[in-house]
């Protein structure tokens, strides 16, 4: 018998990629992506140390780009997921 590879199975479950704030560009355009992108990268490099989550600036980073993804949705008449809403305790 031939082995199929794991893509080629019929019966198996496909698996959903989980919601991140970070990938999701609905509503953003690309300046502000690039900005934040950067203020990002600089944090986690250059930035402190992991801390609580109202002091970690990348936490802080990711809650205010979840707020405009928010407006993003609501501009493009689109129903934001419901991680997203979840997220922003909203």
């Amino acid at each position: 018998m031939t082995e199929q590879s794991p893509q080629h199975q019929p019966n198996r479950p496909t698996r959903q990629k989980a919601y991140s704030v970070v990938r999701d560009k609905t509503g953003l355009g690309a300046w502000f992506r690039f900005q934040w992108r950067f203020i990002y990268i600089a944090s986690c490099t250059f930035g402190p140390a992991s801390r609580q989550g109202t002091l970690d600036p990348r936490k802080q980073l990711q809650k205010e780009r979840a707020v405009k993804l928010l407006e993003g949705y609501r501009n493009t008449g689109q129903q934001p997921p419901a991680e997203l809403l979840a997220f922003t305790g909203l």
